[in-house]
C-alpha cells in the first residue's frame, strides 16, 4: 500500500511538472505568456488599407462628419470556398442619438469555383425582388433598393461584388443612393 502512494505521488509530481515546464522552443511574450505566431499575410492589401482606400470625401457626403471608423472585419470562404474579401463600417451620430451608418462589404471571386460570382448576384437580385432599381455608372451591374431606414446598393465588376449600405437610426435620412453609387464604384477600383 505504501508504494502505491509513493507511485502515485511521483507520478502526479512528474504530471505537475510536465505541465507546469515550458517547451525551450517557446518564446515568452508580456508577463511570460507565449507568443503568438501569425503566418504570413497573404498578398494584396490588408482590411484596414482597403478599408482606409475608401475616400473620406464619399463617406462624409454619404452620412456626415465626424464618423466613427470601425475595424475591417475579413470575409473568408462566404457565399463560396474561395471568396475573399472585407467589410467596412463607418457611424456618425448626432447629440440627439441620431445614427446613420454606412457599411462596405467587397467580395473577391478569383479563387472561388467558377460560376460562384453568377449564383452570388443572382442570389442578391432574387432577394432584392421587384423593389430593386437598376443602377447606372457602377460597375458591370448594379441594383439599388430602398427599404425602411435604409438604401442597399449591390455592383459586380470583373470577378468582384459589392454591397453598399446605410442605414439610419431615429430622425436622419439614409444617405443617398448616389452617394451609395459613388462608393461602390470607388470600392471596387481599390486594389484593383
Amino acid at each position: 500500500m505504501r508504494v502505491r502512494g509513493t507511485l502515485l505521488l511521483v507520478l502526479v509530481a512528474a504530471l505537475l511538472v510536465a505541465g507546469c515546464g515550458g517547451d525551450d522552443d517557446d518564446e515568452g511574450g508580456a508577463g511570460g505568456q507565449p507568443t503568438t505566431k501569425i503566418a504570413n499575410k497573404p498578398a494584396g492589401l490588408d482590411g484596414q488599407e482597403f478599408c482606409a482606400g475608401v475616400p473620406a470625401d464619399m463617406i462624409k457626403s454619404a452620412i456626415a462628419e465626424p464618423y466613427r471608423t470601425y475595424d475591417a472585419i475579413p470575409v473568408n470562404d462566404f457565399p463560396a470556398p474561395g471568396v475573399v474579401g472585407y467589410e467596412c463600417q463607418w457611424e456618425w451620430r448626432n447629440a440627439q442619438g441620431d445614427i446613420r451608418s454606412l457599411k462596405v462589404d467587397l467580395l473577391q471571386f478569383d479563387g472561388a469555383l467558377e460560376g460562384s460570382l453568377d449564383a452570388s448576384w443572382k442570389g442578391t437580385v432574387d432577394l432584392v425582388g421587384p423593389q430593386g432599381v437598376p443602377a447606372d455608372d457602377v460597375g458591370e451591374e448594379a441594383i439599388t433598393v430602398k427599404t425602411q431606414g435604409g438604401v442597399t446598393l449591390s455592383a459586380r465588376a470583373g470577378q468582384r461584388q459589392v454591397t453598399v449600405v446605410s442605414s439610419t437610426k431615429g430622425a436622419v435620412p439614409p444617405a443617398a443612393p448616389e452617394s451609395l453609387a459613388l462608393v461602390a464604384a470607388a470600392v471596387l477600383d481599390i486594389g484593383e
